[in-house]
Formats: structure tokens, sequence, C-alpha cells
């Protein structure tokens, strides 16, 4: 998903397009970086459950995660908790050292939201762009907390 946001971001970026279709590119990522943290949240713990349950656990998990949506900042740190306090505390600490990302990871949500509703969505793509990067950490965070490397 890294990828294709790069790509999306990178065509966004080219050199000749007016600004209403940059504009509508920004929207499009917007909504894509949304869906990149709740992608990665729903692999990463439904991978989790089947590694570490009897698959008909696993299966509940899976499917409870599926419908997870809109994790902004604070609803990321709660879905942790259910799972285990020290991820939810490891991505406070994370959030109180790193508050640029909560705070583009809360921006993005919102303006997925404007943008799904009709809002004016007032998402630029050099915003939308450092959006990406700090909610990207999140994602790395939340891998790392999920799934530590051995």
């Amino acid at each position: 998903m890294r990828r294709q946001l790069r790509t999306s971001i990178a065509r966004m970026e080219a050199k000749g397009l007016d600004e209403e279709t940059r504009s509508d590119l920004a929207k499009l990522v917007c909504v894509r970086v949304s869906g990149h943290v709740e992608r990665a949240f729903r692999e990463l713990t439904s991978a989790f459950a089947y590694g570490r349950s009897d698959p008909r656990v696993a299966e509940y998990v899976a499917s409870k995660v599926a419908r997870t949506s809109n994790l902004g900042g604070n609803e990321l740190i709660a879905v942790l908790k259910t799972f285990d306090q020290k991820w939810a505390t490891a991505m406070e600490q994370f959030f109180d050292a790193d508050p640029d990302a909560k705070d583009a990871l809360d921006s993005i949500v919102a303006g997925r939201h404007r943008i799904a509703h009709g809002h004016d969505h007032g998402v630029s793509p050099n915003t939308v762009k450092a959006w990406f990067v700090a909610v990207d950490r999140v994602v790395a965070k939340l891998e790392e907390i999920v799934d530590p490397p051995s």
C-alpha cells in the first residue's frame, strides 16, 4: 500500500496538471491514506490472532476488526487497548513523542469525512503529502507494536 500511495502522490505532484485535477488527486490520496491505516490495523491484528489463537477465535477477531474504521489517534489507542494494554501504552508514548503524527492521523480522518460528505475538504497536495509521511510513521509504529521484529 505504501508504494501505491507514493505513486499516487507522485501523480498528484506531476508537472502540467491544472489545480482542479491536483486538488481532486489530493482528495483521493487523503481517502487512501486513511484506508492505509485501517488496512494495516486489520491485517496486523488478524495475523496476530491467526498466529496465536484457535482458528475459531481468530475468525471472530478477524470479523470484528474488519469493521474497524475511522481510526484517529484516540480511536487507535482505544482499539489497541482491547487487545493489550501494553500496545495502547506504546502507541500513547509514540504519540507523546511525535504529536505531529497523531495530528496528521486525526486530520486525515477528518479530511476523509469532509470529502465523503461533500464538504469543503481544505486538503492541499502539499498538506496531504505531509500527512502521508506522518501517518506512515504511525503505521510503522503499529507494525512494530503488533508484529515486533524477532
